[in-house]
């Protein structure tokens, strides 16, 4: 049984993703570099498409500095590392930070769309409910206007399914967002790994950038697998409102209630059922109960009867001792009598 929604509520905003903070602490760690000829504006400032503005120096519409970067603090005292490795190039950085600035635009569009569609998938729900109590208040119960408010529902459902369409994109994007951060994350962990175990001599530095990496990589799984169960309980809204037959426009209403009915009558059903079983279930518990006091009532009798047999037998051995005793007497008796 697909569950309904009692209604269609609107939809929490939805937190973006935080980029990781390694990106942040290797931003601050690099030194400020001249402005190249050339830079018009940053690439907070430039359009989405305009990727040739970019600016060597400056932030970015997140806060991310776009000078050149030194990939690892601690490879300036490894003596492993040479000067092509320490230093990340501005073009290389500038295109990884204007690649970030248009994932989170990408979302905060998918966002704004979803919010959009929430509203007036809410704005329909209003109208038709002011519809309704017009209706009520008035006394009006004409069949045009009874086709008018199943036309509002089916507006109205129309714009649900487009506003968990846009939910379903946004959770998506989110997702997409997640594995990508998770696989940069994984990326420099591994490369930290492998600096660490190449260096001569370990300062603490790599450790600890390299604890906190596999920390924010842990907290990104735990965030992508609760997106993916929101995602999960989502489609199965979808396939819930889907499953109205879109050919019978002027009964949805009829088919919706029609639905909620028989599941009413599903879960009675299964209380009515569950509460039999309980009853059968306890008064099998008494049965079983009752069995097992009769059993200990018997194990007491059996164990009188064990000391009566027991006490028989003695008496019986005694008795037959005494037969013996007898019978010895008698065959003595008679041998003397035989000699005299």
């Amino acid at each position: 049984q697909q569950s309904l929604p009692q209604s269609y509520p609107q939809s929490q905003p939805h937190t973006l993703p935080r980029y990781p903070a390694w990106m942040s602490q290797i931003a601050a760690n690099a030194p400020s570099a001249p402005q190249p000829s050339g830079c018009a504006m940053s690439p907070g400032q430039s359009g989405p498409g305009d990727p040739g503005a970019h600016c060597a120096s400056g932030a970015g519409a997140f806060g991310f500095v776009a000078s050149p970067i030194r990939s690892y603090p601690q490879c300036e005292q490894s003596p492993d590392c040479s000067a092509s490795d320490s230093v990340v190039p501005v073009e290389h950085a500038s295109s990884q930070i204007w690649g970030v600035t248009l994932e989170y635009e990408n979302l905060l569009n998918v966002q704004r769309d979803q919010h959009l569609a929430t509203v007036r998938h809410m704005s329909a729900e209003a109208s038709q409910l002011r519809q309704a109590v017009q209706m009520f208040q008035a006394g009006r119960y004409d069949e045009g206007f009874m086709a008018h408010s199943l036309r509002a529902k089916d507006e109205e459902m129309r714009l649900a399914v487009e506003a968990k369409q846009k939910e379903l994109e946004l959770f998506s994007s989110l997702l997409r967002v997640r594995d990508r951060q998770i696989g940069e994350l994984q990326a420099q962990a591994s490369d930290l790994q492998r600096r660490q175990l190449s260096s001569s001599r370990d300062d603490g530095a790599v450790s600890e950038t390299l604890k906190e990496a596999f920390k924010q990589t842990e907290e990104l799984r735990k965030e992508k697998a609760e997106l993916e169960r929101l995602l999960l309980v989502k489609e199965r809204q979808m396939n819930a409102i889907q499953a109205v037959n879109p050919e019978m426009a002027d009964s949805s209403a009829l088919q919706l209630g029609a639905q909620a009915i028989q599941m009413f009558h599903d879960s009675m059903r299964l209380k009515t059922e569950t509460a039999d079983c309980a009853q059968e279930n306890q008064e099998l518990r008494n049965e079983v109960d009752g069995l097992q006091l009769r059993v200990e009532e018997l194990d007491g009798i059996v164990s009188e009867k064990r000391g009566e047999v027991k006490e028989l037998t003695a008496s019986l051995s005694g008795r037959m001792q005494r037969v013996f005793d007898l019978e010895s007497e008698v065959d003595s008796i008679r041998r003397e009598q035989q000699q005299t």
